[in-house]
């Protein structure tokens, strides 16, 4: 198995350890036949296919879902999506020149610009165009045909540092643009777009009633977080200051919030936590094995990664997980053939497979199984 994007990671914090359980899926890969459809059986310990593309490449990065639908790129800007339950008769493409995450390096990914250019609210689907630049739709996830809602005109199209990601929360939608946090209603932006106060020059988190985003200075970085509607100033969760004459290593990562914990990921290859009320002491540390790690998530039971070994595209050690109870190892969960990214629902995790690493040769799969029962 390989991972088809990485993620440069960041920062070093304190240790400290954490106990509980290992939980590992079933070994056995999935048999799937045909281009596309219907999910086999769900509830055997096996993926199984729901959608093949046999045109240009899947993006590595980019897979959401909601509560009926999953939804993809192709590397040709297309965003499609389809049913859950019935992939193949229910795909629906929104547009054709959706702008995507990318950056390659001799025909390789190398996966440095890694924010997402979709975003899924409330029934409809949203997403930044290229053509034309600058400028966010917004379409109903059933579909609009050729007719899909221009919500805004980036305010900053044309300038430099815009492009750097686009996310849905609430009913809402926000995108960096130029250094700047913008968000409009995902159902009307008529007034114009609202300019944020919190988080400049890095993408929000948000969970419940807050945001949390990563904040890079010249002394280090750190965890900030602020309700998300401005009722109070921002506090910072936890920091790192950069010891005195060492450059580079202080910046931390990913971050992933859950109802109990904030998890986030640094460049020494080591997944900390601190609970949501603030670290007391130094941070837990979930996993601190070789390589790199990515594609942080979390849900009700827990949180996930990707691991691998070294650069892309060597071997990988594939899908991990560790309960929010704690875990005194890494727990690979095996079976994800050439895993690219995943997302998760109540029930599944679907994951995007056999995503080409280079620019000539074209396809990948989407497929999901069951999570891992505690």
């Amino acid at each position: 198995m390989k991972l088809t994007s990485c993620l440069a990671l960041c920062a070093g914090l304190g240790l400290a350890a954490c106990s509980g359980r290992t939980v590992q899926l079933d070994h056995d890969a999935a048999s799937a036949a045909g281009s596309a459809g219907a999910a086999s059986k769900d509830d055997d310990g096996k993926p199984s296919l729901l959608f093949k593309e046999l045109g240009v490449a899947l993006t590595a990065w980019e897979l959401h879902v909601d509560d009926t639908r999953v939804y993809w790129q192709t590397q040709d800007g297309t965003l499609q999506s389809c049913r859950k339950d019935d992939c193949q008769p229910s795909v629906v493409t929104y547009t054709k020149s959706s702008e995507y995450s990318r950056t390659y390096l001799n025909g390789i990914l190398e996966g440095t610009n890694v924010f997402s250019s979709f975003a899924i609210s409330e029934g409809n689907v949203a997403w930044l165009a290229n053509p034309p630049r600058g400028t966010i739709y917004v379409c109903p996830s059933a579909g609009c045909g050729e007719q899909p809602t221009r919500l805004v005109r980036d305010p900053a199209a044309g300038g430099a540092g815009q492009y750097q990601g686009l996310t849905a929360d609430d009913g809402k939608v926000y995108w960096l643009s130029s250094q700047d946090l913008y968000r409009c209603a995902v159902q009307d932006c008529s007034a114009g777009p609202e300019r944020l106060a919190f988080a400049q020059s890095a993408m929000p988190t948000f969970f419940g009633a807050d945001a949390f985003w990563i904040e890079r200075t010249d002394l280090g970085s750190r965890i900030r977080v602020t309700p998300k509607e401005g009722s109070a100033d921002a506090i910072t969760f936890v920091e790192r200051t950069r010891p005195v004459g060492v450059y580079g290593v202080e910046a931390i990562g990913e971050i992933a919030v859950s109802s109990q914990y904030v998890y986030w990921l640094d460049d020494t290859s080591r997944l900390l936590r601190c609970p949501r009320a603030g670290c007391e002491g130094e941070p837990a540390v979930l996993d601190a094995g070789a390589g790199d790690k990515a594609h942080l998530r979390v849900d009700e039971l827990g949180v996930y990664w990707l691991a691998t070994a070294a650069a892309v595209p060597t071997p990988t050690d594939g899908m991990h997980f560790c309960p929010h109870t704690g875990c005194p190892s890494p727990t690979a969960l095996s079976g994800f053939d050439e895993l690219g990214t995943y997302a998760l629902d109540d029930d599944f995790i679907y994951f995007t497979a056999h995503v080409p690493s280079g620019l000539r040769v074209l396809g990948g799969d989407i497929q999901r199984r069951r999570k891992p029962s505690l």
